[in-house]
């Protein structure tokens, strides 16, 4: 979490992380397992005063590699968010 612009009313601020997927239940695509995997995202949003907003961009990741069967994900996410106290 980095912030780089900051005032008394706003902050806008730079975010990265990392996530792990693990399959939960079936976890099989014709006979192959689909294993853990570590998902990076890269993020940027904006505090004023009490509300706040950061849109989320995942890498993504393969599922699986079989021969004639490719699947992958990603995904770009929108947080609001607002602090009670």
């Amino acid at each position: 979490h980095y912030i780089p612009l900051r005032n008394e009313s706003y902050k806008i601020f730079l975010n990265a992380g990392a996530t792990l997927d693990f399959p939960m239940g079936d976890s099989t695509i014709r006979n192959s397992e689909i294993e853990s995997d570590i998902d990076v995202f890269l993020g940027a949003g904006f505090e004023f005063n009490k509300l706040s907003a950061e849109v989320r961009y995942y890498t993504g990741r393969q599922l699986t590699d079989l021969v004639g069967l490719e699947t992958s994900y990603g995904g770009i996410s929108l947080i609001l968010g607002y602090v009670i106290f």
